[in-house]
C-alpha cells in the first residue's frame, strides 16, 4: 500500500511538473520604454519579461521581438502596406492580416494550426480589444487617449503560444500607433 501511495504522488509530481513546463505564460502588461516613443516597448509576463522595438530609426515597418522563451522578427508583407504583417521566430511563421481592406479594427491571426482574432471593443476606438479563439484575451491602454501603457487580460488557452500571444497584441498596438501618429 505504501508503493502505491509513493507511486501516486511521483506520478502527481511529475504530471504537475510537464504542465508547468508546457504551460505558456500570460501576458500582464506592454509599456513604451521612453514617453511618446512608440518605437520600444516594454513587456511584462506573469513569469519574466520581454522587449518589442523597431530595427530601424524612424521606420515602423520591421520589429524585433525578445520574450522569455523566444525571439522573432515582425515585418510588413510588402513595402508600404500595414495591413499585413508575418512573424517569424524559430522557423515558424505567423500571419497578421487586416480582415477588411483598409479597416485596421479588427486583425486575424494565423499560425501553428491555431486562428486568432482581434478587434476593437468600440468603432473607431484603438484603445480597447478582444483577442478571441482558443480562449480569449483583453488588451486595453490603462489611460483614454493614452497608448503608452496597456494592460492584458490573458485568458487565452495553454495551447496558444507566447508568439501568437505577441502577434496578437502587436495588431492592436500597430492600429494604435499608427492612428495616434497618422501613419497611414
Amino acid at each position: 500500500m505504501k508503493k502505491f501511495i509513493n507511486l501516486l504522488l511521483l506520478s502527481l509530481i511529475i504530471l504537475c511538473s510537464t504542465q508547468a513546463l508546457f504551460a505558456q505564460d500570460k501576458f500582464l502588461k506592454i509599456e513604451t520604454r521612453y514617453s511618446n516613443d512608440f518605437s520600444q516597448w516594454n513587456i511584462i509576463l506573469q513569469m519574466g519579461s520581454g522587449t518589442l522595438g523597431t530595427v530601424f530609426s524612424k521606420d515602423i515597418s520591421t520589429w524585433d521581438v525578445f520574450l522569455p522563451d523566444s525571439s522573432g522578427r515582425i515585418s510588413t508583407v510588402f513595402s508600404g502596406d500595414p495591413s499585413r504583417w508575418e512573424y517569424y521566430s524559430y522557423g515558424k511563421s505567423i500571419k497578421i492580416e487586416t480582415v477588411f481592406i483598409n479597416d485596421f479594427t479588427s486583425w486575424y491571426i494565423k499560425g501553428n494550426n491555431l486562428d486568432l482574432r482581434a478587434s476593437t471593443v468600440f468603432s473607431g476606438d484603438y484603445s480597447s480589444w478582444y483577442v478571441t479563439g482558443a480562449g480569449t484575451m483583453r488588451v486595453e491602454s490603462v489611460y483614454s487617449g493614452d497608448i503608452g501603457t496597456w494592460y492584458i487580460d490573458d485568458s487565452l488557452s495553454p495551447q496558444v503560444s507566447n508568439d501568437m500571444k505577441m502577434a496578437a497584441i502587436f495588431a492592436c498596438i500597430i492600429s494604435a500607433v499608427q492612428s495616434k501618429c497618422k501613419v497611414r
